[in-house]
């Protein structure tokens, strides 16, 4: 068990079953069970839907089957946008979200308009933003929210300043929730 402490291996199921059983044979044997016979479960379960989704942790002797890791981050950081645009619509005057509903297909609209057209934009204009400072990304930001307002019924921006600031509040509160409820990258 001491070997395996410390290391962060992950498996890829075909071709790397001895190590998975030699795993659950050490795990067998820190359970004081060495001396019965353990079954052989790298070859009797069918786990072929979970392809490299299984890692040991680092921290602990035990297996874990880590499923769906980048989709359970993206459905967190979608409900996090969300939960960000409804707070900015709270407290920025001309930024308003009618519920929940709204907010959630806000934020996936405010997403996709910001990594297609923003992405473009913000590359056009880059000479623009070098001699404004970064200051014209905010002016970007406010057309690609009130580009996604058009969109989204009852998500509404009135005026470009409300824009303006509902981006950077957003910004801020976004950057805020994720910091407070996502783990850092590399853990």
């Amino acid at each position: 068990m001491a070997r395996l402490r410390g290391s962060r291996r992950y498996f890829r199921w075909r071709g790397y079953q001895g190590q998975i059983t030699e795993v659950l044979r050490l795990q067998h044997a820190a359970m004081g069970q060495s001396g019965k016979e353990m079954p052989d479960l790298a070859s009797t379960l069918d786990l072929s839907p979970l392809a490299g989704l299984a890692q040991l942790s680092p921290g602990r002797q035990n297996f874990i089957v880590n499923i769906g890791a980048p989709t359970m981050r993206m459905l967190v950081h979608w409900i996090i946008t969300a939960l960000a645009v409804w707070i900015t619509s709270r407290v920025v005057a001309g930024f308003l979200v009618s519920g929940a509903g709204a907010a959630l297909i806000a934020a996936i609209v405010i997403g996709f308009i910001n990594a297609t057209l923003g992405l473009v934009l913000k590359v056009l204009t880059l000479p623009l933003t070098i001699l404004t400072l970064g200051v014209f990304w905010f002016v970007i930001n406010a057309f690609m929210l009130k580009l996604a307002s058009a969109f989204v019924p009852g998500f509404r921006i009135q005026g470009f300043m409300a824009a303006f600031w509902g981006g950077i509040v957003l910004s801020l509160v976004n950057m805020l929730l994720k910091w407070l409820v996502l783990p850092a990258r590399g853990t």
